[in-house]
This record gives C-alpha cells, sequence and structure tokens, in this order.
C-alpha cells in the first residue's frame, strides 16, 4: 500500500518490504530504547501481516507493541498478548507460546475472580474449540489452558502439562461439565504414562472408559 508505504519510510527511514515471507522479520525491528514512530501504522502492518500468514514479521511488530503496553501498563498488553501467543505457536516457538498463554490464563482468571467476562480469546490456526457447552464467563479460562497444555506437551514439560490438565478436570467436575470429562481423562492417563507413573495412568484409563 503506497501509503502506508510512505508513512514507514517518514517514519523509520527504511523501505516497505513489499513480501513479508521473503523478508526476514528482523527488518521491521526497532533498536532497543526506541520509541514506536507510529503506533496506528504499526498495527495496521500486524495485521496486514497476519492476514497473509506472514508470521515472523508480524510477531516483529507486535513484540514492541506489547512491550510498550505492557511498561505503560495498558488495556492493550493483552490484545498484543492474544495476538502474539497463537504467532508464537504457528512458528513453533512453543517456549515462548506457553509463556504467553500462561499470562492469558493468568488474566482470564483474574477476570473470573472479579465477576467480569474475560475478552474472548483470538483463533489460532488450529482453530477455537467448541464452546457450545461453555459459561461465557469460562471460555477464555478453558480455551487458554487447552492452548498452554499443547505448548507444554510440545515443549516436552509434561510434568507441568499434567498438573494443568488436572485443573481443568476440577473445573470440569466444580461447572459441572460431565461430558467434557472421558477424553480428558484419556488425556491425563497418557500424561501419567510420559512421566512414568504408570499406576495412576492405569487409573485414569479406567475413569476414561467408565
Amino acid at each position: 500500500n503506497q501509503i502506508y508505504g510512505e508513512r514507514w519510510s517518514a517514519a523509520t527511514g527504511q523501505a516497505l518490504p513489499e513480501d513479508g515471507e521473503r523478508i526476514p522479520g528482523q527488518i521491521l525491528v526497532l533498536p532497543p530504547g526506541v520509541a514506536i514512530p507510529d503506533r496506528p501504522l504499526w498495527e495496521a502492518l500486524g495485521w496486514a501481516y497476519r492476514q497473509v500468514r506472514a508470521v515472523r514479521p508480524a510477531i516483529a511488530l507486535y513484540e514492541p507493541l506489547l512491550a510498550e503496553a505492557q511498561a505503560a501498563q495498558t488495556s492493550k498488553y493483552e490484545q498484543y498478548l492474544a495476538i502474539l501467543a497463537p504467532l508464537y505457536r504457528a512458528s513453533f516457538d512453543d517456549f515462548n507460546a506457553a509463556g504467553a498463554y500462561q499470562e492469558l490464563l493468568k488474566l482470564a482468571q483474574e477476570r473470573v475472580r472479579q465477576g467480569v467476562v474475560p475478552v474472548p480469546p483470538v483463533l489460532d490456526p488450529e482453530g477455537q474449540p467448541a464452546a457450545l457447552d461453555l459459561p461465557p464467563e469460562r471460555v477464555a479460562e478453558i480455551f487458554y489452558t487447552q492452548a498452554l497444555i499443547t505448548s507444554l506437551d510440545r515443549t516436552g514439560q509434561f510434568r507441568k502439562a499434567l498438573v494443568k490438565r488436572e485443573d481443568l478436570a476440577a473445573l470440569y467436575r466444580r461447572l459441572p461439565l460431565p461430558r467434557r470429562l472421558p477424553a480428558l481423562e484419556f488425556e491425563i492417563a497418557q500424561n501419567l504414562e510420559r512421566v512414568g507413573d504408570l499406576s495412576q495412568a492405569i487409573g485414569r484409563y479406567a475413569s476414561a472408559v467408565n
């Protein structure tokens, strides 16, 4: 876009990349300590990169936005974090994805404690799980827990994943959501096998089929 290109060049002294897939994301990163020169432009470019699945350039744009929002303690922090989490996962950076989903889960749980419906989660490339049976105030908490578990599994953090699965099972029992428990019990049994607790795993497999 010619207008975006002119604004970007004026703000940074750099030409706007024509192809986000070919140009390394680092070309859009500001030097440390330099303020974002044109926030609406950065947001617009980030949105555009997401539409064409140019993941790394999008991450390079949203990370400075996140850092600025966190430093200023603005409501944009959660918005940028919810955008970055699935971008990290799409780029196979599951350590950063796990950190982002952990923070989003913490924020969602705090909203629930305050009696406020959390911000709906941003869809990631794998899609949002069916939520028709979930209370609206719990959709974000459950979605972020599931996303965090996926990233913990992918990074081999099986004991942490097990803790989150147990937390999720306890939540399903409290709500209650009995139809969601058998599949989760099966996952817990597999998780127990991964950490070497075979006796507990057998019991959870039995729970999954009963």
